[in-house]
């Protein structure tokens, strides 16, 4: 117990034909023994490419040399995907039962506020949990 790791959460595209402002994102059902503890925007180019999974403060992923994008919108262009990814810091708490499996994006399009529920699975297990 007391591992944090950061999950990447699933990339995100404009199909519309307007601007939109992501403004954030939030783990929906957090299985029984993790915690969420921060949210995190990357650069997928600062990062060389999509870091799906490490544990917090690996020097494969050094997320302190990086910039967090989440604290202002990230701007997406019609038709465009993001080359920014979200990612969640989370804890284990205890033990871990099932997965996480949606995730709540929120953005803002000619100046209205949207949220868009999308499947995100992802799951924690120890070695020696299992």
């Amino acid at each position: 117990m007391g591992q944090a790791f950061w999950v990447a959460l699933p990339l995100t595209q404009n199909t519309t034909s307007k601007p939109i402002e992501l403004v954030g994102v939030k783990v929906l059902d957090v299985p029984a023994g993790l915690e969420v503890t921060r949210y995190a925007a990357f650069s997928s180019e600062e990062t060389d490419g999509i870091k799906l999974l490490f544990p917090d403060g690996s020097q494969e992923f050094p997320t302190w040399k990086f910039k967090d994008y989440s604290k202002s919108p990230i701007k997406l262009a019609p038709k465009e995907f993001s080359y920014f990814y979200y990612s969640a810091r989370v804890v284990v708490t205890g033990e871990v039962e099932g997965e996480a499996s949606r995730c709540r994006y929120a953005y803002r399009q000619g100046g209205v506020n949207y949220t868009q529920d999308l499947p995100c699975r992802f799951s924690i297990t120890l070695e020696g949990s299992e």
